[in-house]
């Protein structure tokens, strides 16, 4: 189920993607999406480091624009490997390793 909303979700922000002449910003609800995601999803136990972590990659992720999403959610999906994440978000999440470890 997840696989799928996700191909959705990636779907619509292709077309958002395609349909912008000018870079925007990634939206808020796909933000919280992400978030939720890294969250562990409704059912995960609360866990303080855990929070900080994935509003660390919230904050980071919100500075890219869609159309840098776009490519990096699409570039993960072409190369089917789902346990290592792309260059740029692995930069992301050692980035705010560090700021939750220190």
């Amino acid at each position: 189920m997840t696989r799928i909303s996700n191909l959705l979700l990636l779907t619509g922000l292709m077309l958002v993607a395609a349909s912008t002449a000018h870079a925007e910003p990634i939206p808020a609800d796909v933000l919280k999406h992400d978030y939720d995601n890294c969250m562990g999803g409704a059912n995960a136990a609360p866990d303080p480091d855990r929070a900080k972590f994935c509003a660390c990659i919230k904050e980071q992720m919100s500075r890219w624009d869609l159309e840098t999403y776009t490519n990096i959610a699409l570039e993960q999906m072409k190369s089917g490997d789902t346990m290592h994440p792309p260059p740029k978000v692995q930069e992301v999440a050692n980035y705010c390793i560090g700021k939750v470890i220190h």
